[in-house]
């Protein structure tokens, strides 16, 4: 599933990225081209590290563990 997931992210900032060289008469991607390139990135990067697998003993927060005395 993540693989399905990757390849329809880079498709679609494929697709923005394509859109904005078009619109500048085919020169570079500009700053905002760099940023949507780099956000593509750290989407991918998130999509492979997520874990829908992980229990909720995990997620248990620093609240439960703390002593009472």
């Amino acid at each position: 599933m993540k693989v399905v997931l990757i390849v329809v992210a880079v498709m679609f900032g494929g697709a923005i990225l394509a859109v904005m060289k078009e619109s500048r008469d085919g020169g570079g991607y500009g700053p905002l081209g760099v940023v949507i390139a780099l956000a593509l990135v750290a989407g991918i990067k998130a999509i492979w590290n997520y874990d829908s697998k992980r229990t909720e003993e995990n997620n248990a927060t620093d609240i439960d563990k703390l002593d009472k005395n």
